[in-house]
């Protein structure tokens, strides 16, 4: 019957099949083979009958000599080297996720120094504009300085004429009282005479 199944445990299944219990609990796997505890409570599969059949007339068509050991050695060297491949293969994935991982902080690196660069570049360009903005500043104190010195030596030159006006105004106000204090008229200029 083909819906007939065999309950076994991974043990059990793996000594049915001849391979090991991991072989045997992933074929339960990639079977899609239902699973259960037993009163013991232990894993058990229902492991399809015609399949442990088939398996029952491989194993009665098959040499003693080669019952003796279930996996003759071509078998041993065969699931040596499936291991061994699938070690070099997570070897060589992890390899792959190493060396993606040593590109990107090269790549990160190097954008690193590119950065580092345009910032040396734009201080290098903010230090020659200081220093031109620096070499104007000094120019223009010089100039404000020369205009100061100039402006106070006119401030002086305009307080030494101011002087010498007041002194002329000075004369001139003693002159008009001198002359104010004359006589004048006919009286005077007979007086004078006399």
């Amino acid at each position: 019957m083909p819906d007939e199944v065999i309950w076994l445990t991974y043990d059990g299944l793996a000594e049915r099949l001849g391979i090991e219990k991991e072989s045997a609990r992933q074929r339960a796997r990639r079977g899609l083979w239902a699973r259960r505890k037993d009163n013991l409570g232990r894993i058990t599969v229902a492991v399809p009958a015609d399949l442990l059949e088939s398996q029952t007339e491989a194993l009665r068509d098959t040499p003693t000599e080669a019952l003796q050991d279930p996996l003759p050695d071509a078998l041993h060297e065969a699931a040596e080297n499936r291991y061994l491949n699938r070690y070099v293969e997570k070897i060589e994935q992890a390899l792959e996720v190493a060396q993606e991982r040593a590109e990107a902080l090269e790549r990160e690196r190097d954008e690193a120094r590119d950065e580092a660069v345009t910032a040396e570049k734009a201080r290098a360009a903010v230090a020659a504009q200081l220093d031109a903005l620096n070499a104007v500043l000094a120019v223009e104190r010089e100039r404000v300085t020369d205009e100061r010195r100039r402006a106070d030596e006119r401030v002086v030159v305009e307080q030494q004429r101011v002087e010498e006006w007041k002194a002329v105004a000075d004369r001139f106000a003693a002159q008009a009282e001198a002359l104010a204090a004359r006589p004048t008229g006919l009286f005077a200029f007979f007086r004078r005479r006399a």
